[in-house]
């Protein structure tokens, strides 16, 4: 009679059926990917001796297994997942000797797991019990000695480990993240040799037991949003084997430890949003630290000017760090963060004055990021490898409003190496800069319209003009008040160029900027006016193709999102090496449609004619004014 009842509203699909009796039913019920939402017991496994794989994922009123489920020898693959009124297992599981991974996750009512006798689930490689109830394990979790992973994500109710843990002997990798009732962490008294990932993300943890000599292949290990977490211990540098440390968001974190060994392996070194006020100076015995994120350490006053000696270090943030007034000087070290290719101080409220004048030994920077600090007034050389500068907001800094500005002038320096760079390789040649446009596009540029897009029609013979180096394209634009709503992160801005006439068109390459999606908007008035520039090399638009052929020059700018982004302006600059000029045709400012434009609001010779401007890279005004032509 039970089988009818529960058969009688859907006598075809058993995936919604409350019991399951015979084989074909559990197989034709189970062969979807869906959960069975209306299952809530499985009355006899010992028909199926020879199952492999068993799913019962998402079946929601499941709330019990059957002691039978012991008899399947062969099953490698269990997945209760989501069975969220299970909650307990049958002791008979731990005797499937040939399972290798067990999933628990998200089994809400499940509050403990099995008692496992010696011997048993010696198979067992993975074990889940993310989003338990779970308050405890039992020590006799070690008796799984196959064990490899084992996760208690987000097992909020869990307090304690077994401080035997470290007899799981196969252990890799032991996930913890956001066990937030988690407040101590059992120290450690055998080697966990295997043992390469510990996360403790979002743990209780208060401090950490010091013996860290028995974790030797440690490669990853998190504290991040640790909020309760005050110290760590000094030996810390016993984990030899360690690339990756992650502290940040430890907010009561105030001081990092001295490193009293060598770490030879250590990579990684994350301290964002941590309360430190200074790095120890033995930070230069991390001695392969490639990345070191030192982002909102809102206390930080000081770095050591030991970083010099960081000869791997690759990336340094020290991002909204408004306490830190001045980057240290090298001291005469000739290692002088040699390998350094991104910095970022942006927000850096408190650095005033110039940059440190070491930059110019940075000799693989690429990327330097000086956005938002208010105070900054001056920018020394640049080191010749620098492709992409953000100097936005950077509202004390002297700009472009002259050719013989500290700014473009360090810029037009770079172009010399891009120029040579782009020899082997055009993209490698392509530098930018972001910074404050409030002042709008320098008047001195050459050409200049408003609008998003610009053609001119360039003179004949330029690719072999020795003394010609390359085109400085400007674009002028303004994030929109009230645009932040539309957007939670990067949103594209299009800039784009292309060589037209001749015997064929040619260019039409297009690159994405990711918009800085700060809030240096909300000065001005609600807007703030940024400038773009970036140069190309002549040879990454020109050709020797072009010789002899009368070529118009074409760039424009654009956003996907025109509600969010006011395009104000773009302009060209022709950019020479010297301040000798061969005697050049006039230049003509075109219309779209590549006909003379009468609307030319920049430099002009006379009420006809536009001429380009040539950069002398050796010699600019003491006045500011741009040099005049070689006439003979």
């Amino acid at each position: 009679m039970g089988w009818e009842i529960v058969r009688e509203k859907y006598p075809r699909d058993p995936n919604k059926w409350s019991r399951l009796w015979e084989p074909e039913d559990i197989y034709r019920a189970f062969i979807r990917k869906q959960g069975s939402t209306q299952l809530d017991h499985i009355s006899n496994f010992s028909t199926m001796p020879n199952l492999e794989r068993l799913n019962l994922r998402l079946c929601g009123s499941l709330d019990k297994i059957d002691s039978s489920i012991g008899v399947l020898t062969k099953l490698t693959w269990l997945d209760l997942s989501n069975c969220k009124l299970l909650k307990s297992l049958p002791s008979s599981i731990q005797y499937l000797d040939s399972l290798e991974e067990l999933y628990l996750r998200n089994c809400s009512s499940l509050e403990k797991f099995l008692e496992m006798e010696r011997g048993c689930m010696k198979g067992l490689r993975e074990l889940w019990l993310d989003n338990t109830a779970i308050e405890e394990l039992s020590s006799s979790i070690v008796h799984i000695t196959s064990l490899e992973l084992l996760s208690l994500r987000i097992c909020k109710n869990l307090k304690s480990l077994p401080s035997n843990i470290c007899g799981l002997e196969s252990l890799t990798t032991l996930d913890l993240r956001d066990c937030s009732n988690l407040e101590t962490f059992p120290e450690i008294m055998e080697d966990m040799q295997h043992l390469e990932s510990l996360n403790l993300r979002g743990t209780g943890i208060k401090q950490i037991a010091a013996p860290f000599e028995h974790l030797n292949q440690l490669l990853f290990f998190s504290l991040c949003f640790c909020k309760n977490l005050r110290s760590l211990p000094s030996n810390i540098c016993r984990l030899e084997s360690l690339t990756t440390l992650d502290l940040n968001h430890c907010s009561n974190l105030e001081t990092f430890p001295e490193i009293m060994e060598d770490m030879q392996e250590l990579k990684n070194l994350d301290l964002r949003g941590t309360a430190i006020k200074e790095l120890p100076s033995s930070v230069q015995r991390i001695k392969r630290l490639r990345y070191l994120d030192l982002s909102n350490c809102k206390n930080l006053e000081t770095l050591p000017h030991t970083i010099y000696d960081l000869e791997f270090l690759v990336d340094l943030t020290a991002h909204g760090c408004p306490k830190l007034k001045k980057f240290p000087r090298n001291m005469g070290n000739l290692k002088g963060l040699r390998s350094l290719e991104n910095l970022d101080l942006s927000y850096c409220d408190g650095m005033e004055g110039a940059i440190f004048s070491d930059i110019g030994q940075f000799y693989k920077l690429r990327e330097l990021n000086i956005s938002h600090c208010k105070l900054l007034q001056e920018i020394p050389e640049f080191p010749s490898t620098l492709r992409e500068i953000d100097a936005h907001d950077c509202t004390a800094l002297e700009t472009l409003f002259s050719p013989s500005s500290p700014l473009w002038s360090s810029f037009l320096k770079l172009l010399k190496s891009a120029t040579q760079d782009s020899e082997c390789d055009t993209q490698t040649g392509i530098s930018k800069i972001n910074i404050p446009g409030s002042s709008g596009i320098p008047r001195w540029v050459s050409y200049q319209k408003m609008g998003n897009h610009i053609r001119i029609r360039l003179p004949m013979n330029l690719y072999e003009d020795n003394n010609f180096f390359g085109f400085a394209f400007f674009y002028l634009y303004q994030k929109v008040n009230g645009s932040e709503k539309h957007f939670e992160d990067d949103f594209p801005l299009l800039y784009s160029w292309k060589l037209l006439g001749g015997s064929s068109d040619k260019g039409d390459s297009s690159f994405f900027i990711n918009y800085d999606p700060c809030e240096c908007y909300k000065s001005n008035g609600g807007v703030s006016d940024r400038l773009w520039v970036v140069y190309y090399p002549k040879v990454a638009v020109l050709d020797e193709h072009d010789s002899n052929q009368r070529r118009s020059l074409e760039i424009s700018f654009d956003s996907h999102q025109a509600t969010c982004v006011n395009i104000k302006g773009v302009g060209i600059h022709l950019v020479y090496i010297q301040d000798h000029q061969q005697n050049h045709a006039a230049l003509d400012l075109l219309d779209a449609q590549g006909n003379l434009d009468v609307q030319y609001p920049t430099f002009q010779d006379d009420e006809h004619n536009h001429i380009p401007m040539p950069l002398d890279l050796r010699n600019f005004g003491d006045d500011g004014s741009i040099p005049s032509e070689d006439t003979n």
